[in-house]
């Protein structure tokens, strides 16, 4: 979500994301699609055969960003609804399948990035750490990567002072 924040009720907690809950989070310009005169909070949204409670409400996003699938429509968060991980798993497995004139493509969905956001500069390399080791213990195949920006700054400092 980087920096994008709920302007009205809450974002999804614990609770919600092992309990598989449905509900879910609309983007503002969903709201004005589906709730022109009312507020949306603890309302229902139908999505195929299922339902979900309305929980919040994201801010409005000041940027439009286009894209290929949204063929130059408003995308991002204010255009979507979003669902815990594990109810869409469960909901929809984890298989995505996409039919386009006459194909039909697969893929496998997967968490392919975490970002992490600390409150000081101090704690990135701590918690960085503290994330590689829960990673090891907990996830055997190293098919992942961490990333931490403050140390690819540092290399590139020492690399600039190098040249």
């Amino acid at each position: 979500m980087r920096n994008h924040h709920v302007s009205s009720g809450r974002f999804f907690n614990e609770a919600d994301m092992d309990g598989s809950a449905s509900v879910c989070v609309l983007g503002a310009e969903m709201v004005k699609t589906l709730f022109p005169l009312d507020s949306p909070l603890g309302r229902d949204v139908r999505v195929g055969g299922g339902y979900y409670r309305v929980i919040g409400v994201m801010e409005p996003r000041s940027k439009v960003v286009k894209t290929e699938e949204s063929q130059g429509g408003v995308q991002g968060a204010a255009n979507q609804m979003f669902i815990p991980l594990e109810t869409a798993k469960t909901r929809y497995g984890e298989v995505l399948v996409k039919q386009r004139s006459g194909s039909i493509e697969a893929e496998n969905v997967q968490l392919h990035e975490v970002t992490v956001k600390v409150e000081s500069r101090e704690q990135v390399v701590p918690v960085a750490d503290a994330i590689k080791a829960v990673l090891l213990h907990h996830h055997k195949k190293k098919d992942y990567d961490v990333i931490v920006p403050l140390e690819l700054l540092k290399r590139a400092e020492r690399t600039k002072t190098n040249f």
